[in-house]
Parts: C-alpha cells; structure tokens; sequence
C-alpha cells in the first residue's frame, strides 16, 4: 500500500497505471494485508469508497487516487519486500 503521495506517483509513473493497494473492507472496516488497520495515508477519489456493487477491493487508479472495486477485477499487484542484505 503506498505510503504517500509520492510513492502513489512513482508507482504510476514508473510502474504501472492501474494497480491493487492490497486493502479491503470484507470485515466491514478497511484494512490492508499486511495487517495495516490504522492507515494514515489515504487518496480516495471523490465520493469514493462508495461500496458500489460489492466493491471491497482497492486500487489506485490511472489519475493515482483510490476506488473500491469488486475483488474479482483484475489489476496488477505490486509486491513490497525488504532490501538485500549485501554481503562484503
């Protein structure tokens, strides 16, 4: 899940224009995968989450704000994982 702005912007730019944020609100309340509840940076798009038609999965969009979409849409998933550990 981007952590700001920024990171939003990158991804987008660098990576992809359409992509999960791997967050969604099937218990009823947002939360993201990684165990994330209490999230601090959000973008949603106006109006947005709006819940439209079993929409419980999020992703940011082309302009980099988020919607709520159905969990069964496809979108391309952008993994975080740590830094390699070099070894000298």
């Amino acid at each position: 899940m981007p952590q700001s702005q920024e990171e939003t912007e990158y991804l987008r730019e660098n990576l992809s224009i359409w992509f999960w944020i791997d967050c969604n609100d099937l218990e009823g309340s947002w939360e993201c995968r990684d165990g994330t509840t209490d999230v601090v940076y959000t973008d949603w798009g106006r109006g947005e989450p709006n819940n439209g038609h079993r929409e419980d999965c999020a992703v940011a969009t082309d302009s980099g704000v988020w919607n709520d979409v159905k969990c069964e849409d496809r979108a391309p998933v952008i993994c975080k994982r740590p830094a390699p550990q070099l070894q000298f």
